[in-house]
């Protein structure tokens, strides 16, 4: 931090910063042991004071009570643990919120449709093709990449499609699918299979058609209806 603070913006900083330390240390350090230890209580006590995001905390009472505890638990470890512990732990507490927002957002994406108002962009003569269906037709609309965060709330959200005659899987805006996402589609379409359901695949993407190749469901997915458009 006392060498970004100083102006250091690329790796080669930090391996000067580490290179100076050692010549000190093997070079100096005979002489750097009569440095006071009070001198260098000073100099640790202001780099800690300049370290600090004065400006977050001022409007930490307007921040995400996620993002405040987050910040308090690297505080603590930092203080009463270690450094490199409190990194760690931010780093991966940092990374869970954000998978759990990204999952949210996916889910958000996700569009059933068994009504007029609530299709999603339909061309006029889409929209006059479901409405024949007649509430007969689940028109499933992904939007994003599908990962394994949307996965449960996927499966969930599709627990009943029994009441449909036929399930359209539209994946035209899916560019990317991940294994546990694949398994969520995978057992849509063998329930709607064992409800004797026809499913129709709408817009299968080349990344999407190879994570289902390797997964082993090419004869689920041949014994389907495909379009490449909707």
């Amino acid at each position: 931090m006392a060498n970004i603070r100083a102006g250091g913006v690329s790796p080669l900083s930090g391996v000067a910063h580490s290179l100076t330390l050692v010549a000190l240390l093997l070079g100096a350090g005979n002489l750097i042991r009569f440095v006071p230890a009070s001198v260098l209580a000073g100099i640790l006590v202001y780099i800690g004071t300049r370290i600090i995001d004065w400006s977050y905390l001022k409007r930490i009472r307007y921040t995400q009570p996620t993002s405040v505890i987050i910040m308090a638990t690297v505080w603590f470890l930092a203080v009463f643990v270690s450094v490199v512990t409190a990194i760690a732990v931010g780093v991966v507490m940092a990374s869970l919120v954000l998978a759990k927002r990204m999952a949210d957002l996916q889910l958000e994406s996700v569009e059933l449709s068994t009504e007029r108002d609530s299709a999603p962009g339909l061309t006029e003569a889409e929209q006059a093709e479901f409405d024949q269906c007649k509430d007969r037709a689940l028109l499933i609309h992904l939007g994003g990449p599908m990962t394994f965060g949307t996965a449960n709330g996927f499966t969930r959200r599709l627990a009943n499609i029994a009441d449909y005659e036929l399930v359209i899987l539209d994946l035209s805006d899916v560019p990317h699918i991940d294994d546990s996402a694949t398994m969520a589609i995978e057992s849509v379409i063998r329930r709607a299979k064992e409800n004797e359901q026809v499913v129709i695949l709408v817009g299968m993407r080349h990344q999407v058609v190879r994570e289902f190749t390797r997964s082993g469901m090419q004869g689920l997915v041949k014994s389907c209806l495909r379009f490449r458009n909707r």
